[in-house]
């Protein structure tokens, strides 16, 4: 499999993955008008929706994917049994919210929570069709309809920001709720639409649904490990410290988001490619596109690590005018992260694509109970900045640990990885020479 089978969908991947960035710079106008411990309250209330998103996706969504990227004929079934466990999920995750009531109070520290997280629901249902669009398109590479739907998603909540920041009105954390379902509504309509001729709904047997739980239990598993990863962090800094001191934390987290946009560009692309090359027996091709991404990934997020760390103070100086100084360490601290990034993208896609879920399973719990205990070691004298440490060491471990278990199965090295700098630079010169 050539690589320029895939620049086209990588650009439009990148370019779907911007959607986030510009969100986050919108982002900035609502931590710069609300409150610090609104900002708060609001940030812990994004966090619980994005690990209950995440770990949908990953029990249910990306195992069907895969299976349907190994077997197209079965997709109607696949589809029609996501389709009901993904939205019994959603219902008793809605539920399961409601009902803890003031236990988020007592939990976080902010009475104003309880009363926010009754539009829990609101939030998870109104990405269900959104969802399971976006994963159907996946199986096929379909990347250019799944940038609109980010377009219009994305689009729809940064102009209700802005109004409502025009009009002086975003100081209440319900007004981004208000945006985000908004969005998602005009995001799940245009998703069936595009996606309509791959919606066949079909009796399931029981057989499907246990494909699905036999590969979504490590895979599912492993994607809740790596949200409690992601977004724990956030949410352990408000439950030890303040939603204020969580504001600080997420407020630099926000500028990690552009490092975390490759990431996900990156696993649109990888996870059915390697699954593909896998099930056709293509070994060489595929260590050698390890290789090949590896070092691109490398080459693009190395300079953007020294740029972030030398112009942070200066960036979040200007924009919110010395509000947020405290999270410049904090920041600084994210961004060394992001150069362990490229080995935990391929480790971890490669593993997945490959049916290697259990392994995966267990390095990443064992790297969970590692950055739990870092974070809760760290951020209790620390705060923010020692939180930060925990998850930029434990991504370090954990890219490490990837890239150990995964040469098992696919043996690309270091030597390989540099070795391509030179086929890479004759691709290039190549591939932009023969274009108009």
């Amino acid at each position: 499999m050539k690589l320029t089978q895939h620049i086209g969908n990588g650009a439009w991947a990148m370019a779907d993955k911007s959607m986030p960035m510009l969100y986050g710079a919108a982002f900035l106008l609502v931590a710069k008008q609300m409150d610090t411990a609104e900002f708060g309250v609001w940030v812990l209330f994004q966090l619980v929706w994005m690990v209950m998103t995440w770990i949908g996706d990953n029990f249910i969504l990306q195992p069907m994917v895969k299976l349907a990227a190994d077997n197209k004929d079965d997709l109607p079934a696949l589809f029609s049994a996501s389709f009901i466990m993904y939205g019994v999920f959603l219902i008793v995750s809605s539920a399961v919210i409601w009902l803890m009531g003031d236990l988020w109070s007592v939990m976080f520290h902010a009475p104003e929570l309880p009363w926010l997280m009754r539009w829990m629901s609101a939030m998870l249902i109104s990405n269900f069709l959104r969802n399971l669009a976006i994963r159907t398109l996946q199986i096929d590479y379909q990347i250019i309809r799944i940038f609109w739907l980010d377009v219009i998603y994305f689009g729809v909540v940064i102009i209700l920001i802005f109004w409502f920041t025009y009009h002086n009105e975003m100081h209440e954390p319900v007004k981004m709720v208000y945006a985000n379902v908004a969005g998602a509504i005009c995001s799940s309509l245009l998703g069936v639409a595009l996606a309509r001729k791959k919606i066949h709904f079909r009796h399931a047997h029981t057989e499907m649904y246990k494909k699905i739980y036999r590969l979504g239990i490590f895979q599912g598993g492993t994607g809740s490990l790596l949200a409690i990863q992601a977004q724990m962090d956030g949410l352990l800094v408000g439950i030890i410290r303040t939603p204020s001191e969580a504001a600080i934390y997420q407020v630099a987290k926000t500028f990690f988001r552009a490092f975390e946009a490759i990431r996900d560009a990156a696993n649109l692309i990888i996870l059915p490619m390697t699954s593909k090359l896998h099930a056709e027996r293509e070994h060489a091709s595929l260590v050698a596109v390890c290789e090949k991404l590896i070092f691109i990934m490398f080459v693009a997020i190395a300079p953007s690590v020294l740029v972030l760390i030398a112009g942070s103070h200066f960036l979040l100086h200007i924009i919110y005018q010395g509000k947020y100084d405290s999270s410049v360490a904090v920041l600084q601290i994210f961004t060394l992260g992001g150069l362990a990034l490229p080995l935990t993208i391929i480790g971890t896609n490669v593993l997945l694509g490959i049916g290697q879920t259990r392994p995966l399973f267990r390095i990443t719990l064992t790297n969970t109970v590692i950055f739990l205990t870092l974070l809760v070691g760290l951020t209790i004298p620390f705060g923010s900045a020692g939180a930060a440490c925990a998850l930029t060491i434990a991504s370090f471990i954990y890219a490490a640990a990837c890239m150990r278990v995964t040469q098992n199965f696919i043996p690309f090295s270091a030597r390989g990885i540099v070795s391509r700098m030179k086929e890479l630079q004759q691709f290039a010169t190549s591939y932009f020479s023969s274009r108009p």
